[in-house]
């Protein structure tokens, strides 16, 4: 999971400070924060040998690990 920091200058009487944020490439994406509905369902596996139940949770997990993919449609 990359990570990229953003810094924010503060200017503030008696005291200066900066503060980071962290954000990630999850928060970014918008296929990373999906709601996978389970009325789809339409399971693929993938190259951990986990079923995923939809494409959408198959796209949720290839967030957390990018080099995911999928190996063929149906369960593992």
């Amino acid at each position: 999971l990359n990570k990229t920091n953003f810094f924010l200058p503060l200017s503030l009487p008696f005291f200066s400070c900066s503060l980071q944020f962290l954000i990630s490439d999850r928060d970014r994406d918008p296929q990373c924060n999906l709601h996978c509905s389970r009325s789809q369902s339409k399971p693929l596996c993938a190259s951990d040998g986990r079923t995923y139940e939809s494409m959408c949770d198959y796209q949720r997990a290839k967030c957390r690990e990018s080099s995911l993919s999928v190996t063929h449609r149906g369960r593992c």
